[in-house]
């Protein structure tokens, strides 16, 4: 069985899955950015994420990027990728007329000391158009 498989079920609905968010660190800016998110936000349901499949990454012909916007604000911004050895399946459903990917809960993590990183992860499930 491969990932996609797992997620996609003859249901309504699958399971809720969870997923990081990587190359935080090499987006110009990003894990300021997420940072002063992270300590300047008491509820992370303000925060909404899109993903993209990224056609032009020159690395990863599967990238998807995550996309980042507050609430009200309507901009979004490149904060990071899927894990690669998830891109495949996640792009094909993002590509797909059957199913979509809905993203339920964002966590900010990590951040406690000055030298460290926040990161992000989000839960998500899968669902038939």
């Amino acid at each position: 069985m491969s990932f996609l498989s797992d997620m996609v079920t003859e249901k309504k609905v699958s399971n809720i899955f969870w997923m990081r968010v990587v190359g935080t660190t090499f987006i110009e800016g990003v894990p300021e950015f997420l940072r002063k998110l992270k300590y300047s936000i008491k509820d992370t349901n303000c925060i909404l994420l899109k993903l993209v499949p990224d056609k032009e990454n020159q690395y990863d012909t599967n990238a998807v990027s995550v996309l980042l916007s507050l609430r009200g604000i309507g901009k979004y911004k490149k904060i990071g990728y899927i894990p690669k050895d998830k891109a495949k399946y996640i792009k094909g459903i993002l590509e797909s007329n059957t199913y979509r990917v809905v993203i339920s809960k964002v966590f900010l993590n990590g951040g406690v000391y000055d030298y460290e990183n926040v990161g992000l992860a989000f839960n998500f499930y899968i669902t038939k158009r």
